[in-house]
């Protein structure tokens, strides 16, 4: 079965981030490494984005 993807607007718009935080995010190591599909833009894997997100909550929890 395909993976699910999400673009970056719509990782935005589930986080209520903004796409400035989600660049600063992106900036880290940890951060889920896009896709590029052959028409451009880039994609996320559903799941890495979820855990990622997971993993920044406990973090903060500390």
């Amino acid at each position: 079965m395909d993976k699910q993807t999400i673009r970056i607007g719509e990782i935005c718009s589930t986080y209520s981030i903004s796409r400035t935080t989600l660049w600063k995010l992106r900036q880290e190591k940890e951060f889920p490494k896009p896709i590029v599909p052959p028409n451009g833009g880039q994609l996320f894997f559903v799941e890495e984005i979820n855990q990622y997100f997971k993993s920044i909550r406990k973090d903060d929890v500390k």
